[in-house]
């Protein structure tokens, strides 16, 4: 499975400010320099808790890119969630030809909600995917954007928890037996809060 970031989101879906308050930080310390930590503390715990649970915090628009369509009438599953809309689906021929199929040639099933499952593309009824040349990489490309407008409060909160553990720890080593064993325990609560959201492999 090839996966490419088209547009990406040009803002995060937390405000330095808000985690700055949320660790009780200073944003005056160091001449300001922990306002700047907080951007790069956000964006990792961003990319953290997507990873985790498969679901975009921020509306983007990626690329899907298949040797083939799916046999035996398999649907195409489109990897992330919550679902926004599909912008394309096309083929590309061994001669480099580019050909997207019209929409009656499939049909999409979104599930909705802040927990809905990623969407499953169908060929239409009666109907078989059409045929690709062989040995393309990226013969069928699925463009969709996918991503939460306003993401659960919940998965914010995760993503402040890990920020707040981030900005306490900032260094790898750790110094005593204590802290050794506090690092390699997981936090009860960012699970929790993360479990209702996180897409699992079928």
């Amino acid at each position: 499975m090839d996966l490419r970031l088209i547009t990406p989101a040009t803002s995060e879906p937390l405000s330095e400010a808000v985690a700055m308050d949320h660790c009780r930080a200073n944003a005056e310390a160091d001449g300001g320099a922990e306002f700047g930590l907080f951007g790069a503390l956000i964006t990792a715990a961003r990319e953290q808790v997507e990873a985790m649970t498969g679901r975009l915090l921020r509306v983007e628009e990626w690329e899907l890119r298949l040797p083939c369509f799916p046999a035996c009438g398999r649907p195409i599953q489109v990897p992330h969630a919550p679902f926004v809309s599909l912008t394309s689906l096309s083929t590309v021929s061994a001669a480099g030809v580019t050909t997207t199929l019209a929409g009656t040639a499939y049909q999409v099933e979104a599930p909705t909600g802040p927990a809905a499952l990623p969407a499953t593309i169908w060929s239409a009824a009666n109907t078989a995917w059409p045929s690709t040349d062989a040995g393309v990489r990226g013969a069928v490309r699925v463009r969709y954007r996918a991503g939460y407008d306003t993401p659960p409060k919940a998965l914010l909160q995760a993503m402040l928890l890990l920020i707040g553990a981030m900005y306490e720890n900032r260094e790898a080593e750790v110094e005593t037996r204590a802290s050794a064993a506090r690092a390699l325990n997981s936090n009860p609560a960012f699970d929790r809060l993360i479990a209702p959201y996180r897409i699992l492999a079928v």
